[in-house]
């Protein structure tokens, strides 16, 4: 319970829809864009590690994976170049 109400201020600095259960989080957004959805999420996973720095929480990058939903007959963009890295480190 004192973690859930330690960590219930991190929603205070995320800007796009999110799911916090317990020390669980999930970001989510669409477009019709995939490099403009990654720089969107590139920039609110920034936002957690800071406010992870600031809190002295970790984030478990090996544990932390991104992924993208689509139409099934809609490829467009799905071989987008762009990576989402923090800390130096690639999120699967």
């Amino acid at each position: 319970m004192l973690f859930s109400i330690f960590i219930d201020d991190v929603c205070e600095v995320i800007e796009i829809p999110h799911l916090l259960y317990a020390d669980d989080l999930v970001i989510y957004t669409s477009g019709d864009d995939v490099s403009q959805i990654i720089e969107v999420l590139q920039k609110e996973l920034y936002n957690i590690d800071e406010w992870c720095r600031t809190n002295q929480v970790k984030i478990n990058y090996d544990k932390t994976e991104f992924m993208i939903f689509h139409k099934p007959n809609d490829k467009s963009g799905i071989s987008c170049e762009k990576e989402i890295v923090i800390e130096g480190i690639k999120i699967k």
